[in-house]
């Protein structure tokens, strides 16, 4: 009796293992469309940053046009990063992050809530006013 049991549970494991593999995978495809779009927007934010940057520098605001550059490195990276790391990099990484600095990812969580709901609201009133036109 405790060997069919026994069968049963590591049956059960291997299946339950099978298909946390398969949600992994299937949430990883899931993520990497938009994934890769923002990626995409970031290395146009940082294109925008760095020719930006470079008009700064040419009208005599070096300074200004080298923190520009500086900024558009950093947004780079992160755009390089965003697409070459899987879900669970992402989500390791972001747990990592949050237990390092729990007051800046909480208060990151509320920014990104709070910017998430004016473009929700910033949408639906431009979808009134094209329904009321």
């Amino acid at each position: 009796m405790n060997d069919a049991k026994d069968g049963v549970r590591r049956a059960a494991r291997r299946a339950s293992s099978r298909l946390a593999a398969l949600a992994w995978r299937e949430a990883d495809q899931a993520v990497a469309g938009p994934k890769g779009d923002v990626a995409r927007q970031l290395s146009a934010l940082a294109d925008a940053l760095r020719e930006g940057g470079r008009h700064l520098s040419g009208s005599d605001q070096w300074t200004l046009g080298r923190r520009a550059g500086t900024a558009a490195d950093r947004v780079e990276r992160a755009a390089r990063y965003l697409q070459d790391s899987d879900l669970e990099a992402l989500l390791s990484d972001l747990e990592g992050f949050a237990r390092r600095r729990p007051v800046t990812f909480v208060g990151g969580a509320f920014l990104a809530g709070f910017v998430m709901a004016r473009v929700v609201k910033s949408a639906d009133e431009h979808r009134a006013l094209a329904g009321g036109a």
